[in-house]
């Protein structure tokens, strides 16, 4: 018995109801031609309860996750993915960086967005552009970091942009990507990319760290996926905190909060490693100091940071000064996942066994019940010709079986056999 469509349903129900309806996937070959649409055409939708379905006009319900009051990004995520989609898709032309991006074409891209999706507020409307903007931005910028250091590997680690040639991505033509090579490999070009780089290593070490745009909490989840286990606290740190090539602390700071936090564990729990707790959050504020507007070092502002800061607020033996106390409610999107985890694996381990076994026990007990009323109520099937060759046997045999007639006169008497009359005494 096939049960695919058990998983099938509730996977369909658990979507909808986290509103993950994804955009169509465009092609792998870029376009040239950007979607042209007239400005103003489609304004963003609210939803609001009493409208009815024509005002969506079949668009997909998205919010916006706010941090701090700052709009951060859309949800469901597959929104994001899909605007990144369509931002390499109708490229342009080789374009080597974000400034370069034609604004009318990003004016036609994000009206083309607002046809397909609607929103829940009046300020996420007012917001929806800005969020746009800024995860457009990001992601595409990413995405040609991260292809840049892939050719450059591929190449043999050349210094050269003009060695990279011929190792673009699937989704940027071939031409603009060797033309977007000639743009990086100027030596202008160059120059403002060293600038850039160190301005970045004087910025605060707080915000260096290798999980790129991807957020601690999605970062943890993959780990965990990757190790088929759970990932503790401090795995995840080292992993973030840590250049994937030589394997040293990406900061001084990164350094010695780690170094100060194994110190801390072995005073508190003894040196046998294995005999410690996964995260203790006193020793982590030990090592990093008191939260900073809500954010925890190597935490930021999510990944069960509540639980941390809760412990801050409590500890009354630090010699920091107590920070006014935070919020230690998860953002929206990790609840929106903890939930929809947390649903998933009770159906799959729960709920689905339990079908399975309720359907085979149903299907079973209506077969034996089926068979019990053919057997009983169904009468046998009369073959008239069978019938009368079973006369003509039984008539056969009874011509053929002398000793029946002898037990028949013995029974009967000689008399009655031969026909006469019985005498009188």
């Amino acid at each position: 018995m096939n049960f695919n469509f058990f998983h099938c349903n509730y996977k369909c129900i658990i979507k909808s109801i986290a509103g993950a309806n994804p955009l169509p996937s465009p092609p792998a070959q870029p376009s040239s031609s950007p979607p042209v649409v007239p400005l103003g055409s489609h304004p963003p939708v609210v939803d609001h309860p009493d409208s009815g379905p024509s005002e969506t006009n079949g668009r997909q319900l998205i919010a916006i996750i706010y941090s701090d009051g700052r709009p951060m990004k859309f949800e469901p995520q597959d929104v994001t993915r899909n605007s990144t989609k369509a931002l390499l898709q109708y490229l342009p032309g080789p374009i080597a960086q974000w400034k370069e991006y034609p604004s009318e074409v990003l004016d036609n891209l994000f009206q083309a967005f607002l046809t397909s999706h609607h929103f829940t507020t009046e300020r996420e409307v007012a917001d929806a552009r800005t969020t746009w903007n800024k995860i457009v931005v990001n992601r595409f910028t990413d995405y040609l970091n991260k292809h840049k250091a892939a050719a450059k590997k591929t190449s043999g680690n050349f210094d050269d942009p003009l060695m990279w040639k011929g190792r673009g991505p699937p989704a940027i033509r071939r031409d603009y990507w060797d033309a977007m090579y000639d743009k990086w490999a100027t030596e202008d070009f160059r120059h403002r990319s060293r600038i850039a780089a160190e301005n970045q290593t004087k910025m605060p070490e707080a915000t260096l760290h290798t999980s790129g745009s991807i957020s601690f909490w999605r970062q943890k989840r993959k780990m965990e996926k990757e190790k088929g286990g759970p990932v503790s606290y401090k795995e995840l740190f080292e992993h973030t905190h840590r250049k994937k090539n030589t394997g040293d602390f990406l900061s001084q700071k990164a350094k010695e909060v780690m170094e100060t936090y194994a110190e801390h564990m072995v005073d508190r729990h003894g040196g046998d490693s294995t005999q410690h707790p996964e995260f203790e959050a006193m020793a982590w504020l030990a090592a990093t100091g008191q939260p900073k507007k809500g954010r925890v070092f190597g935490f930021g502002s999510g990944l069960d940071v509540g639980r941390v800061i809760s412990c801050s607020q409590d500890s009354h033996s630090s010699t920091i000064a107590t920070t006014p106390p935070h919020s230690s409610t998860l953002p929206n999107d990790q609840v929106r996942e903890i939930v929809f985890d947390a649903l998933n694996s009770w159906l799959t381990q729960t709920l689905v066994p339990t079908l399975q076994t309720i359907w085979v026990l149903v299907l079973d007990r209506l077969l034996v019940w089926l068979l019990l009323v053919l057997v009983m109520y169904v009468p046998p099937i009369r073959d008239p010709t069978i019938e009368a060759h079973q006369v003509k046997r039984a008539e056969r045999d009874d011509d053929e079986d002398p000793h029946k007639e002898m037990t028949n006169a013995s029974v009967m008497g000689p008399d009655l056999v031969l026909g006469g009359a019985p005498e009188k005494c």
